[in-house]
């Protein structure tokens, strides 16, 4: 076995994508990998996909080949810092267990799943594939976004009502010891809330969520779970976070992330953060959120949208921006020990030890990235301008409003 290779994801895991497709895990791309029988399948072809269609897929990672559909993963690894990739999480998952049978595939320990795309947002680098709201926004304004965006409906997406579901949802969950919550936005799904009402307290439960829209009886539901593992999806404080997560309402989110870090079955607690164009300006007032209210951070570049990436800064952000990360790490570095203690404590917290490291590996990964893999892309910028003229004159909060200045190209 490689261990620079080595994922138990096509042994004990499995990811169930909004359209109802199966994949090994959530951060896999499919599109990347064109030398395997193995990107995808249909629910109905389940049990051969994994008995089978994965082996190849089995023998690379074991034998030190780097499968083209886990390059998120190697990109992370790539950049050399202690951000950990989703194949390092995942073994680390595997230890707190044992080990992996290397010789059973058909018993699922760990299930990503996505019913649909039910979403209440529309968040600039998603789409109509994981947020039902961006369908609605394409089909209104098809002239000016379906360049952009391809055409959907949401009947695509409910696949959860089919009897191929219903009649594998027991063999899907039979084994699980960890299951992933995944959108659309879950905790504005009715189904994905009635699904969890099936899971036993006893699952360890990961649920990655905006966070803007949660009812009382959400809260009640979270709280059945003995460990809990939350991921809240904000990309900037305020008005930076309403114009690129567009729909979020930024008091309001403010509030449930207190709520949800304050549940006590919560073991696990980031904010998720995509570095992309945008970061320029939001990045850094995030990260001063994340040291105000002791909340750690995990960043990654982001997935869709190549226009949207970190290629199209010009060459003057790109190291203004790594003049303002070290600057602002200085400063947190220069902030007094009270700044860090809660409830009077006179010594760091566990929190605060998570957040300060958190933050620094965000640091670290953003600079490694804006290092070793920015390349100027002047088409991909002119895509981009485009683009936000194109979204800014259908939405309410514009561009220049949310960052202070038109963009260029």
């Amino acid at each position: 076995m490689n261990k620079d290779t080595f994922c138990p994801m096509p042994w004990i895991g499995a990811s169930i994508e909004n359209t109802g497709t199966a994949k090994v895990c959530c951060a896999y791309d499919c599109t990347a990998d064109q030398t395997y029988q193995t990107r995808m399948a249909k629910l109905e072809d389940f049990s051969t996909w994994r008995k089978i269609l994965l082996e190849p897929l089995r023998q690379d990672l074991l034998n030190g080949v780097r499968a083209p559909g886990c390059h998120r993963c190697w990109s992370t690894e790539d950049a050399n810092t202690d951000v950990q990739s989703d194949r390092e999480i995942m073994n680390d998952f595997v230890n707190l267990f044992g080990s992996v049978d290397l010789d059973t595939v058909d018993q699922i320990q760990h299930l990503s799943i996505a019913f649909g795309n039910t979403c209440n947002l529309r968040c600039i680098m998603c789409g109509p594939y994981s947020s039902s709201n961006w369908v609605t926004e394409i089909q209104q304004n098809f002239s000016i976004l379906g360049e952009y965006k391809p055409p959907v409906t949401n009947d695509a997406f409910l696949y959860y009502k089919s009897d191929v579901f219903k009649d594998i949802e027991a063999e899907l969950i039979q084994h699980v010891k960890y299951v992933a919550l995944l959108g659309g936005e879950p905790l504005f799904s009715p189904e994905a809330l009635s699904f969890l009402e099936k899971l036993p307290a006893s699952m360890r439960l990961r649920v990655v969520t905006n966070g803007t829209n949660l009812k009382d009886s959400t809260y009640e539901l979270l709280s059945k779970f003995e460990n809990v593992a939350l991921g809240i999806s904000v990309d900037g404080v305020g008005i930076h976070g309403e114009y690129v997560r567009y729909g979020t309402e930024w008091p309001q989110l403010e509030k449930n992330i207190k709520r949800l870090r304050a549940l006590p079955n919560v073991k696990t607690f980031d904010l998720f953060y995509i570095l992309q164009h945008y970061s320029y300006y939001t990045l850094i007032p995030m990260l001063k959120f994340c040291i105000d209210n002791l909340y750690p951070i995990r960043i990654q570049t982001v997935a869709w949208e190549k226009y949207l990436s970190i290629n199209t800064l010009t060459e003057h952000q790109r190291v203004d921006l790594l003049d303002q990360l070290d600057h602002f790490w200085n400063h947190v570095m220069s902030l007094p020990l009270i700044h860090f203690l809660e409830n009077n404590e006179h010594i760091f917290s566990n929190k605060a030890v998570e957040c300060l490291q958190s933050v620094s590996d965000a640091i670290d990964y953003t600079k490694s990235v804006l290092t070793t893999q920015y390349e100027h892309d002047a088409g991909l910028k002119d895509r981009l301008v485009k683009f936000t003229n194109d979204i800014d004159s259908i939405r309410k909060i514009t561009y220049q409003q949310a960052f202070g200045q038109e963009i260029h190209g």
